[in-house]
Formats: C-alpha cells, sequence, structure tokens
C-alpha cells in the first residue's frame, strides 16, 4: 500500500528555503531547520577581506594573504551573539578590483542577510581622498542594489580596518571613531543605508583580530 506523502509539510519546507531576511530565519527556526545567515563580504583590495573571513573561520591570522583576483569558495563561521553560538555562511570570497567584481558583489548582496564592507579605517580617519572616493562609490552601488532588491531587513556593517598603521595618539577609540564618522562616505552613507553600524579595528595579530570579531558580533543580535 502506498503511504500517502504529506504535502502540506514538504511545501512549507520548499517555502522556507527559498526565503531569506528575517521572515526566513524565524520560519526556518520554527521548522526545525538548522539556520545559517548568508554574509556578503565586500570591499577594495587589500583591505581585510580575505584574512577577515579567514579569522572568522579559524581564528588564526594567515601568514601570506595572496590577492583575491576572482571569487573562490568561501567558508562558514560560528559566532556567539548574545551568549547563542549562531552559524553564518560566506559563499564566495570576493575579488575587489572594482567592475570585473562588481556583477559578483550585486548576486552577493542580493542574497545575503547582512553585509559585510570592508575599508581601509587609516586612510578614511586621514582624509585620502582616493580612500574617500573608493568608499563613497562603493557604498553608493551597495544602496542601489538593496533598494532594488526590496529587502530593507538586511543589517549592513561598515568594518574599518588597519588601524594599527596609525600613530598610537590617533588609534583613541573615540577620536578615531569621531574621524570615520566626519568622513564624507561614512557620514552619508549611514544614513542611506538604514542606520548602519560602524566597527574598526585591525587584523595584524590575533589579539586585534579577536577584539574586532568580537565588535562585529555585538552588531549581529
Amino acid at each position: 500500500m502506498t503511504v500517502p506523502v504529506p504535502l502540506v509539510p514538504l511545501a512549507l519546507a520548499a517555502g522556507a528555503a527559498l526565503i531569506t531576511g528575517a521572515a526566513g530565519v524565524a520560519l526556518r527556526k520554527r521548522l526545525g531547520f538548522t539556520v545559517k545567515s548568508n554574509v556578503a563580504i565586500l570591499g577594495a583590495d587589500e583591505v581585510g577581506k580575505t584574512t577577515l573571513l579567514h579569522f572568522l573561520r579559524y581564528g588564526r591570522i594567515l601568514a601570506e594573504v595572496p590577492p583575491t583576483v576572482q571569487q573562490s569558495p568561501g567558508s562558514t563561521f560560528t559566532v556567539a551573539v548574545d551568549g547563542e553560538a549562531k552559524d553564518f555562511v560566506v559563499s564566495h570570497d570576493l575579488p575587489g578590483n572594482d567592475e570585473p567584481a562588481f556583477r559578483s558583489w550585486k548576486a552577493a548582496v542580493r542574497a545575503a542577510d547582512v553585509v559585510f564592507y570592508v575599508f581601509r579605517a587609516d586612510l578614511v580617519a586621514q582624509e585620502d581622498k582616493q580612500a574617500e572616493t573608493t568608499v563613497e562609490r562603493h557604498l553608493e552601488l551597495i544602496v542601489g542594489w538593496l533598494a532594488a532588491s526590496k529587502r530593507p531587513d538586511r543589517r549592513v556593517i561598515l568594518i574599518g580596518t588597519h588601524i594599527d598603521l596609525l600613530p598610537e595618539s590617533a588609534r583613541a577609540s573615540r577620536q578615531l571613531k569621531a574621524a570615520v564618522l566626519r568622513s564624507r562616505p561614512i557620514k552619508s552613507h549611514m544614513v542611506k543605508l538604514d542606520d548602519a553600524r560602524l566597527v574598526l579595528g585591525s587584523l595584524s595579530t590575533t589579539e586585534a583580530a579577536s577584539s574586532l570579531k568580537a565588535a562585529i558580533a555585538g552588531h549581529l543580535d
């Protein structure tokens, strides 16, 4: 005798697999699925995207980091959020070579629950014009992609790196954050990105990277 297939649960499961964002996460939890939020890590060349992804996954700093010239397989990582271990998946480690990379960036943003935008905080804090122009261009693209995808529930975290390259006197948290927030592209796009979160740090040592990871985790609730 053929046992009838429970079509409703199957339909719900299929629907849950297609739903993304906060609603999809909540539904997948109720159905008992292992919930992994999708993260897109974007940024220019040599800002620390690959190093950050590796540290989030393995808790180690890479001795050498070859340039990411084309998208490569990503990784999963787990962080403690409000005392609870939460899983995240980065589908691809993406290049930062501007125009050739933008198609893969756009696809990553569309699929993401959380967007990490990594930039050189040391340069932005010192009002480096080339760095500011690059950041402004990238953030404006992200604003457009998010608006077109009609996913208002996604969180954007701006991650400023390389603060270890600043003079020690310029690294004081309040002064450094104020300097970055004064930057034209950061100031204007914090609002455009629905009050994006800002974290600043370094990936030069395990201790510094651990502090940066904790700061990021604080915005993943």
